[in-house]
């Protein structure tokens, strides 16, 4: 959570440096309306990947009527999948961050 943070307050205030100061409250709302949006995309994101990893686990092992055991597998192996999943999109991130890059120009 302490990385989120600090991560988060730079990227806002880079993101707001763009803009006039007298747009400043509405760049504000906008980007925490964003980040909400987002983040519920992002969690409906995940568990639809761990969703179709737990159906795809029941059916590559021919599973019609799993038991209670089998689907406590399936469960693992989907939300392996969804970890997975957000563990590329990090790295993938992660890259793209390194192209971000400071403006020299102040817009007032």
């Amino acid at each position: 959570m302490i990385a989120v943070a600090m991560i988060m307050m730079p990227a806002q205030t880079n993101g707001l440096n763009q803009i006039p100061e007298k747009l400043y409250p509405h760049g504000t709302a906008i980007m925490n309306t964003l980040m909400q949006v987002s983040g519920a995309i992002g969690a409906a994101l995940f568990i639809a990947v761990m969703e179709n990893g737990q159906q795809a686990y029941l059916s590559n092992n021919g599973i019609a009527d799993p038991t209670q055991a089998q689907m406590a597998e399936a469960l693992t192996y989907g939300s392996q999948q969804s970890f997975s999943t957000g563990f590329y999109l990090a790295l993938a991130a992660i890259v793209l961050a390194l192209f971000v890059r400071r403006s020299s120009i102040k817009n007032k």
